[in-house]
């Protein structure tokens, strides 16, 4: 296991978040208004997603910081294939994250919600899925009347949410990145 300085630095203030609420289920959102999927504090970094304006690209942020507003470096992964984006933030650089960090970062997406945090964000198998779920929420595609998470999809099979590019499903396997994503 790399140290904790390899992911990011250690610095600056205890993070804080406002919860919301959202049909019975609490979910944090930091003061920038991210949605938080999970903030690693062994590794030192945080996933949460978070629109701008970007919503024709299905991606999540990953900041080399548990707090966004310390953070110096961010990159972005797509949902759907192992491509990233620059984010062109002023004083967030790209982070030009090693192979051995995302192996962390998927495992990380792959390991099921602890007790508190299915407690506090809902039933989901996965912080995968709730990333996705995330994502779906904040494109408004929760509140269209075919979404349904009891489907494989999210969707009902037959629902044009399925053309929409930005709609992920919340069987979408986790990409690869690790194996195609290099700097």
């Amino acid at each position: 296991m790399k140290k904790q300085e390899d992911f990011g630095e250690k610095r600056g203030p205890k993070w804080f978040s406002l919860p919301f609420t959202d049909p019975g289920k609490i979910i944090y959102e930091d003061l920038t208004g991210m949605a938080t999927v999970k903030r690693n504090l062994d590794g030192n970094f945080m996933i949460a997603v978070h629109l701008e304006s970007r919503c024709n690209d299905a991606y999540f942020k990953i900041c080399n910081y548990q707090n966004y507003e310390v953070a110096t470096k961010i990159i972005r992964l797509s949902f759907k294939e192992t491509r990233y984006f620059d984010h062109k933030t002023p004083g967030k650089s790209l982070w030009e994250i090693k192979t051995w960090q995302l192996k962390e970062v998927e495992k990380l997406l792959r390991s099921p919600l602890t007790k508190k945090d299915k407690k506090e964000r809902g039933d989901f198998q996965s912080y995968w899925e709730f990333a996705i779920y995330l994502w779906n929420y904040e494109c408004g595609f929760t509140d269209h009347p075919d979404y349904d998470k009891s489907f494989p999809e999210g969707c009902k099979p037959d629902s044009k949410l399925l053309q929409e590019p930005q709609f992920v499903c919340f069987n979408q396997e986790i990409p690869p990145y690790h194996e195609t994503i290099r700097f």
